[in-house]
């Protein structure tokens, strides 16, 4: 018997998408297509400064006539095109999967909190413990919290150099300029609801990102030998 994957698991789960969503799958991906030709045309490099992107995405939207609606969505995926070589160059035991404590089913979910988030307890309710087990066998450092600080205190940290996030449109609004100004690269993956209760998002999609990763041929450098490098150049003697 074929293993489900876990979107077929929970296709009974499934929920309409909030507005400034769009409702059929085929059109959010056709968006996501519109960026990738458009930053590939352009030649688009991160990091790019929200009124930069905002310039940017305001021309998809006007060319391919994208409902004016779906901007922010637009947005986020147009970020998201412009990091995605660099996370693929990220290995995975270096890579932060933000999960969203929303997703549970919260009127039968058995998980406790501590200080960095939801203690899942496996009880297989919702996608939580498969994103989560799926993740952790690839070497991901797994959260399930939200918030732009915690983002950013493990960016300091050193010890992520990318990030895969679920969570509602206004939540990665904030936590982009944090990435942005630490050039971290980060793909998010907007919830399909932001009403914060039984929320729901493209398990596809997340799965997807979550396995993307670019085959290497030599040598890459490391983000934490490069900053140690150049620190070198701003000593006394230097």
């Amino acid at each position: 018997m074929t293993e489900l994957t876990i979107a077929q698991k929970f296709a009974d789960r499934v929920r309409q998408p909030q507005k400034g969503i769009p409702e059929e799958k085929e059109v959010r991906f056709k968006i996501l297509e519109y960026c990738r030709e458009y930053i590939a045309q352009n030649k688009c490099v991160p990091p790019m400064q929200d009124d930069s992107i905002e310039i940017h995405v305001s021309q998809i939207v006007k060319e391919h006539s994208i409902d004016a609606s779906h901007t922010e969505f637009t947005t986020v995926l147009f970020n998201n095109e412009l990091w995605r070589d660099r996370l693929s160059e990220v290995p995975y035991e270096r890579r932060l999967l933000l999960i969203p404590k929303c997703l549970r089913v919260e009127s039968k979910c058995p998980a406790t909190f501590d200080a960095f988030g939801l203690l899942c307890e496996d009880c297989g309710l919702c996608p939580i413990e498969d994103l989560q087990i799926e993740a952790e066998k690839l070497g991901y450092v797994v959260l399930v919290a939200e918030g732009s600080a915690l983002v950013m205190k493990m960016i300091q940290s050193g010890k992520i150099e990318a990030i895969v996030g679920v969570s509602c449109i206004s939540v990665l609004k904030r936590a982009f300029p944090h990435m942005q100004n630490a050039n971290v690269p980060g793909i998010a993956i907007p919830l399909l609801q932001d009403d914060c209760k039984n929320t729901t998002v493209d398990l596809e999609w997340v799965e997807e990102i979550i396995q993307l990763k670019k085959d290497f041929i030599g040598s890459k450098y490391q983000i934490n030998d490069i900053h140690d490098h150049v620190k070198k150049w701003f000593n006394a003697d230097t």
